[in-house]
């Protein structure tokens, strides 16, 4: 529950505009650290590099969208988009490596959505009864709290109090919990 910044927009945009149909959402870092640059091999595979040169320099859009817009977006993939997280591969289409993919399967792309929305609606329902209680979560031994502004006003001490846990799942598992209905 803690990645759901694009879909929540996805549902927004839905919404306020009164279309049935999202095709995605995707953000590019504003600044990237020259050590960090992604440059695109001779092969297609993405090497990390400190290469300046202009005309290398890639910054992917990150994000998720419903993989029937795939061509929309980049109609001039043969293998790793240039542009976007995904590839296509002869066996699984735009599809392809879908556990580390933004392409999602419109299926799966219309239950994120559904889930999302319960999200907001289960949410808004527990401030609405009065649910404000501090309990940020915890992610192997990643937290919020250390980044956190209002530390020194915050009611949560990490001494006596427990963070709430959430396990690491990756992209199918998720998925699969959305499909089975596990939505907690």
């Amino acid at each position: 529950k803690i990645d759901l910044q694009l879909p929540i927009y996805l549902v927004a945009a839905r919404h306020m505009s009164g279309v049935d149909q999202v095709a995605g959402a995707f953000y590019l870092p504003i600044e990237r650290p020259a050590n960090k640059l992604t440059f695109r091999s001779e092969d297609g595979s993405s090497v990390e590099g400190e290469d300046r040169s202009e005309k290398k320099k890639i910054a992917k859009a990150k994000g998720v969208f419903n993989g029937e817009f795939a061509d929309s977006l980049d109609g001039s993939v043969s293998f790793y988009s240039a542009c976007y997280n995904y590839s296509i591969t002869q066996k699984e289409g735009v599809y392809g490596r879908y556990d580390n993919s933004a392409s999602l399967r419109p299926v799966d792309f219309a239950n994120l959505l559904r889930y999302t929305e319960t999200v907001i609606q289960s949410t808004a329902a527990a401030i609405y009864d009065g649910q404000i209680s501090v309990w940020p979560y915890r992610l192997h031994t990643d937290s919020p709290c250390s980044n956190c502004d209002y530390r020194a006003v915050c009611k949560f001490d990490w001494q006596i109090n427990n963070y709430r846990p959430i396990p690491a799942v990756n992209k199918s598992e998720f998925l699969a919990g959305l499909a089975g209905g596990d939505h907690g």
